[in-house]
């Protein structure tokens, strides 16, 4: 599978689009880098007083939930998991895998996916995992 069965078809709804990622993911054929970029098309809900946005992630296997500060200049080597991680960035960016991810994006990388990080800045990011 590459990143674009990820992405939103057509008209698709979002909540078309969650059915479809979560029968991707159930079925163990998730196996790409899912994030926000694969939802631009996607208005988030404005109300009078905040934003809504939707994090279509099936957090049944993952149990651990981390804040986690990242200094500039880090740089992973490529590795994998046991089990899938999320990220969501609260403050500053990080880049994996060449892909840029800001304040307010999020990434969730499926179990055995090779990754890597680097940082040019500092970061703070809340971090998931599935320690069992």
């Amino acid at each position: 599978m590459n990143n674009e069965s990820l992405q939103v078809i057509g008209t698709e709804s979002l909540s078309d689009y969650f059915v479809r990622l979560g029968e991707l993911y159930k079925s163990g054929k998730l196996d790409d880098i899912h994030s926000s970029k694969n939802l631009e098309s996607f208005v988030t809900e404005n109300r009078d007083y905040f934003k809504v946005k939707f994090l279509p992630v099936d957090f049944t296997n993952i149990n651990r939930f981390y804040f986690k500060e990242i200094r500039k200049g880090f740089e992973s080597p490529s590795h994998s998991h046991d089990s899938p991680t999320f990220r969501y960035i609260i403050k500053g960016s990080l880049i994996l895998n060449d892909v840029r991810y800001s304040e307010g994006d999020w990434v969730l990388v499926p179990k055995n996916i090779k990754y890597s990080i680097k940082t040019d800045e500092d970061v703070l990011m809340q971090y998931a995992c599935n320690h069992g």
